[in-house]
């Protein structure tokens, strides 16, 4: 809820909360974190402010611990990079890219790679981004999920 307020100070907070509570978790507890991602942000375009739409839904995917920490991760630096704290957010997105590709889990992946490609459309990091959102496309591909695809390349 901070984060759809425009406060990231607040969700950064809550998020690290959270983190601290699934590192206190066993990793031998059965899939508990059922993810539902949608994240938008709202920019500012030629001096327009727009929402820009940034991610698809994956309703009802129960995961257990270490990918609940990717994905809060993930979150982590959507609302880093909401609050302009760029290297922060980079540094989460890296952790969670480790944590998904430890697992194989090439959903996750996908979705860290699409926050990593937007977090280089923020920087100004033009290729780098659409690399980003290519690679996140492959791995839709793999899953399948065409739509997702779609949101990756349209980045």
């Amino acid at each position: 809820m901070a984060l759809s307020r425009g406060d990231p100070e607040t969700a950064l907070g809550y998020l690290d909360s959270s983190l601290h509570w699934l590192r206190e978790t066993q990793r031998s507890v059965p899939p508990f974190f059922s993810v539902c991602t949608l994240a938008f942000s709202i920019a500012q375009y030629d001096g327009i402010t727009m929402p820009i739409f940034e991610e698809t839904m994956l309703v009802g995917r129960r995961v257990g611990m270490q990918q609940a920490e990717a994905y809060v991760l993930c979150t982590t630096a959507f609302a880093a990079r909401s609050g302009g704290r760029f290297s922060q957010a980079i540094e989460a997105l890296d952790r969670s890219l480790r944590i998904f590709r430890s697992l194989g889990d090439a959903a996750g992946e996908a979705f860290a790679l699409t926050h990593r490609g937007h977090m280089h459309r923020a920087l100004g990091e033009t290729v780098a981004a659409i690399d980003c959102f290519h690679q996140s496309a492959d791995y839709r591909a793999t899953i399948p999920d065409q739509r997702g695809s779609a949101v990756s390349l349209a980045g």
